[in-house]
This record gives structure tokens, C-alpha cells and sequence, in this order.
């Protein structure tokens, strides 16, 4: 997860400190150390990020003068340690000593605590009485009672799920065990990247079903990561990337992409406006006339907390989503949740005792339905045996001429895969047809750029009238292909009499 409070923040507030006598503490033992050495040393370690070692040089000074531990500056300080360490138990008693004893500060960080907690109504308390206390505000308190309005708005709308399963994995390659279905696409290592900076600065990257079009994530310009995409063009080389809009990101970062088959439906994850802590995940959809995206939305939880979660992945054929997440808090861990897709969004009773415990899914067995009827039960088991099932996705190759699934999860990679003259026949003409499908695309694109740009209605409904026809034509392209299809898996998987 993501430091929730900034290091700056906690070294300034820190340092901010030093001045102050250490209340309670009698003359430090001669070979003591000195509380305001002390304390400076700490800070240092903290404003570095290494929390770790602030703890232990507070930890042995008050060993050293044990009436320091009364003192609500080094409560504080060790509070800090604790709950940027990840130790948040650790941190509540620190923080509650320190707050007892009027320390303001203290509040701000009990006010994670409980928003984490998914006590909203006491993070809220916490949040006034620290400003209420301390007169100014910290510039974070504006964002943190932000996320605390996102959390509290979703937390009345909890869509009911069925989670199929629950995984720890790895962290740094949690994408590997993601289990889909080849028409939903693949999630791929960063070196599949067709691109330097692709390779060197992306999490994962994504890939479509024909392995013609990829997206990933990779630093602007300024700093942020945003989503980029490209395709690939007739030649075999790919299109230079094209950066995604900056209102995906909402002022923070954007990664994680996954694409429906669709071709109009985009998840992702970003921390910027619209999170209710860390990485969300948000859903985008893209105009079909344009191609533009439009303003991307929370998806809400249980999918999301005040933790990160991430990479959002749908397999319709399967009828199972999955997405990643790092609430639970596992060292070097993330969980995988592999959930059951809804027909339709359905949400929990906001009345629901087990509301807040399902939102955070902690125990992902409770989310069945209780008295399913058995056909549902039966669906529920057979995904579960279907997950089970299906083989590890292999990475494909780093070249492929195409990439054409076919029954029992074998992937064509060129003619040569093939085993019959029929099937390859009819593979070059759904090629050609593809390629012309292509070049239509990219002539209606400009077409309809030019539309945009168009100055006078004259020039406009010349344009459109030129527009018409290549639309057209793609639909009896993409019709063909449907047909092709078909064919393809026919002549390759003759049945037999």
C-alpha cells in the first residue's frame, strides 16, 4: 500500500517538534543520550523513509530513560514508526498515549486507523477533532476527508458478489496467475513491450486476443504514470504509443489496463481523484464513433477499500472477473480474489449486518449466497472445476505472425500450426480480409478527424457522405470474420462420422 501520510509531512511535523522540552523525562543518566539528539536522529531516519530504524532509536532511548516513555512527543514519533512500518496495532497504542496526552498530530493518524478500520464515522470525528485542535490543517487533511466521502458513498452501494476463490501470490509477478480464457485477452510481463520505455518502466502489460493492439503504463513527461496504447500495423511494426486522456489519471497515476473484447470497455487502477485510498479501480468506456474515452468511474466496492486493488480482469466466456489486492496486508503478498459475474449489478441491503465484513471480504466463503437454489450451486461449482482447470496462460511468442485461438486452448501462431491445407486456406483470407478491415479503420479514423476539424457544415456533409461508405465497409468485414471464424475451426476440427 502506498505511505498514506506524505514523507515530507511526517518529517516536518517531526522536526517541528525539537524545540519542545521532553515533558516528563528526568536528566538523561551521564553516557545517556541527549533527547533532542535523540529526536533529531530519529527525525532524519523518518524524513528518509526508514521507519524501521527511527523506531529503534526511540525504542532504545527510552530503554535508556524509561519516564521518556511518558512523554507525548515520543509516543508520537513511535506511532509514526508503527504505522508507516505497516504495524498498525502497534501504532493505535502509541497513538492513543500520545492523543491522551493532547497531542493534536496524533488524531490525523487515528484517523487512518480507523478509516482503514472502515470506521468511517470515527475517522470523520478523529479528522475534526485534529483540526479542531490544531486550528490549521494539514494540506492532506483535504484529501484525506475526500477519500473518506468516496469510501462512505460506496460503502451504501456494495455490490453483491460470489467469490470463487482467494489467492496469495507473489507481489512482483501476481499477474502470472491469472487464469483467462484467450478471447479475453492476456496480461503480460513488461518485456513483451514492443517499446524501450515500455520495458523498462511498466507493471504489466496487456494484450488483445489477436495480439494486434496493447496497452500498458508508462511516466509523462511530469512525472505521472498514464496509460498508453498501440497497435499493430500490417508491416508487423507497431504504431508509436499513443498516451491515454489526463482525466483518466484524475490528477495521480494511472496503470494496470485491461480491455475488453469489446474494444470500448477499459479497467484500470489509478490513486488520483475518485479513490478512496491508494490504487481504485475505475472503469472507462470509449466512444464508437470517436474513439475517445469518456470520463472514467469508481467501480465501487467490494472491489475497492482504503488499500490498494488493482488490475481488474474480466473472462466472459468463463463467467469469472478477478482483481488484485493488497488489504490483507500478506509480507511480499498480494491476494487475488476470482469472483462470479453478475447479469446484472446487484447490491447488498446498506441495512445488512454483515455490510461492512462483506465489503471488505473477510472471509470470502461468506459470500455465497445462503440458500442458493441448486442449479446455482451447480453453475458455481463448475466454475470453481473450470478455474481449477485451466492451464497456466503460456507467453506468447515474441513475434508471432498472428494469434488465432482454437478449441481445447491450443493458440495458432502462424500457418504452420495448422494441420490441415483447408484451414491455412481459409487463415490467409481471414488475414487479407483483416488487413483490409485495417486499412479501412485507419481511413475512417482520418476521415472522421477531419470531420471534427471541419470549419463549414458544407465540408462537414462531404466528409460524412465519405465516412458512410468505409463504415460499411467495416461491418461487412468484421461480418466475414465472424464467418471465417468458423470456418477456420470447422476445416481444422472436422467432425467425425
Amino acid at each position: 500500500m502506498k505511505t498514506l501520510y506524505s514523507l515530507t509531512l511526517a518529517a516536518g511535523c517531526a522536526l517541528a517538534l525539537l524545540s519542545a522540552p521532553l515533558s516528563g523525562a528526568s536528566a538523561a543518566p551521564q553516557g545517556a543520550p541527549a533527547a533532542d539528539k535523540v529526536m533529531t536522529d530519529a527525525s532524519a531516519l523518518m524524513a528518509d523513509g526508514d521507519y524501521d530504524a527511527a523506531r529503534r532509536v526511540l525504542e532504545n532511548f527510552i530503554s535508556t530513560i524509561p519516564k521518556a516513555r511518558r512523554a507525548p512527543r515520543a509516543c508520537y514519533l513511535l506511532g509514526v514508526c508503527e504505522y508507516e512500518s505497516g504495524r498498525y496495532e502497534n501504532a493505535r497504542a502509541w497513538l492513543d498515549e500520545a492523543a491522551d496526552k493532547g497531542y493534536a498530530d496524533a488524531d490525523l493518524y487515528l484517523g487512518r486507523l480507523a478509516f482503514l478500520d472502515y470506521d468511517f464515522g470515527k475517522a470523520g470525528s478523529l479528522y475534526g477533532r485534529y483540526a479542531a485542535r490544531k486550528g490549521t490543517t494539514a494540506p492532506e487533511l483535504e484529501d484525506f476527508r475526500r477519500e473518506l466521502a468516496t469510501a462512505n458513498k460506496a460503502l451504501s452501494a456494495v455490490e453483491r458478489i460470489t467469490v470463487i476463490d482467494s489467492l496469495a501470490v507473489p507481489a512482483y509477478d501476481f499477474y502470472k496467475f491469472y487464469r483467462l480464457s484467450p478471447q479475453s485477452g492476456r496480461i503480460l510481463s513488461p518485456d513483451k513491450i514492443p517499446f524501450e520505455q515500455g520495458r523498462r518502466f511498466a507493471t504489466t502489460a496487456f494484450a488483445n486476443e489477436r495480439g494486434d493492439f496493447m496497452m500498458w503504463a508508462e511516466p509523462d513527461s511530469v512525472g505521472y504514470t498514464r496509460i498508453v496504447e498501440s497497435i499493430r500495423l500490417t508491416d508487423g511494426s507497431w504504431h508509436e504509443p499513443v498516451p491515454a486522456p489526463d482525466f483518466l489519471n484524475g490528477g495521480g497515476d494511472a496503470d494496470f489496463p485491461f480491455m475488453m473484447p469489446d474494444g470500448l470497455t477499459l479497467y484500470f487502477a489509478s490513486d488520483g481523484e475518485g479513490s478512496m485510498g491508494g490504487l481504485d479501480i475505475f472503469v472507462a468506456s470509449r466512444d464508437a464513433a470517436t474513439g475517445e474515452y469518456l470520463r472514467p468511474g469508481n467501480v465501487g466496492m467490494p472491489y475497492n477499500s482504503p488499500y490498494d486493488d488493482f488490475m481488474l480482469a474480466i473472462d466472459e466466456l468463463n463467467g469469472i472477473g478477478w482483481w488484485a489486492t493488497d488489504r490483507n496486508q500478506l509480507a511480499d503478498k498480494v491476494t487475488l480474489y476470482v469472483y462470479r459475474l453478475n447479469e446484472a449489478r446487484r447490491n447488498l441491503d446498506p441495512e445488512d449486518p454483515d455490510l461492512i465484513s462483506l465489503a471488505r471480504i473477510d472471509d470470502w466463503r461468506a459470500t455465497a449466497p445462503k440458500d442458493a437454489p441448486s442449479e446455482e450451486t451447480q453453475e458455481l461449482e463448475r466454475q470453481r472445476e473450470t478455474l481449477a482447470a485451466t492451464p497456466e496462460a503460456p507467453e506468447p511468442d515474441d513475434d508471432p505472425d498472428f494469434i488465432f485461438p482454437l478449441p481445447g486452448g491450443k493458440v495458432a501462431h502462424s500457418l504452420s500450426d495448422f494441420r490441415h491445407d483447408s484451414a491455412r486456406r481459409l487463415m490467409n483470407t481471414y488475414l487479407l480480409t483483416q488487413q483490409r478491415m485495417e486499412a479501412d479503420e485507419a481511413k475512417l479514423a482520418e476521415l472522421r478527424q477531419k470531420y471534427r476539424a471541419a470549419k463549414t457544415d458544407a465540408a462537414r456533409r462531404a466528409l460524412g457522405d465519405a465516412i458512410l461508405p468505409y463504415e460499411a465497409s467495416i461491418a461487412a468485414h468484421r461480418r466475414s470474420l465472424l464467418t471465417l471464424r468458423s470456418d477456420i475451426i470447422r476445416a481444422e476440427n472436422p467432425q467425425k462420422p
